[in-house]
């Protein structure tokens, strides 16, 4: 796990060193940086796992799926958002009614984020074994926690710069 650290913050490093000289701004280097920290996550996850060729093409492939669906569900969360967002800012009042919809909505659209992940979840037992399931889930709360703490500690150093 400390590895996972290191490796992390040293990826940090090289892209906030990117985006410092880069004329692109932060979409960019956004880009990048998520680039990085998936292959980091994917080469951390066959290792965790112990997949084979096979199954690691099987998995990723359903992954990626999933990941393409739950990518098309934020744009519309993020539309609905910006709209509520635009309704809410206007010097007009914005009728109650609308915004209850675009809620409801919004709401919706998050739960079926979840239900697509808990589906993916659930969908594995053809391709992995319980236990590779069980390391999996155990893998991307762990995963998710390490890359928050190493983003939060760079952000406090660079603060301190």
């Amino acid at each position: 796990m400390k590895n996972i650290i290191y490796i992390l913050g040293f990826l940090m490093v090289i892209s906030l060193q990117t985006f410092a000289q880069s004329d692109d701004g932060p979409p960019h280097h956004m880009k990048e940086m998520r680039e990085k920290i998936l292959q980091l996550e994917k080469i951390k996850l066959i290792e965790t796992l112990q997949m084979n060729e096979e199954t690691t093409l099987r998995f990723f492939a359903r992954r990626s799926e999933t990941e393409s669906t739950i990518d098309s569900l934020r744009e519309n969360l993020d539309k609905k958002i910006d709209e509520i967002d635009k309704l809410i800012s206007d010097d007009n009042k914005p009728e109650d009614n609308k915004l209850k919809s675009l809620i409801k909505e919004v709401s919706g659209i998050r739960l079926k984020i979840e239900q697509k992940r808990a589906d993916f979840v659930n969908s594995l037992d053809d391709i992995l074994t319980i236990k590779q399931i069980a390391k999996f889930v155990v893998f991307e709360k762990k995963f998710r926690e390490e890359l928050a703490k190493s983003l939060m500690k760079d952000r406090m150093r660079n603060k301190r710069n």
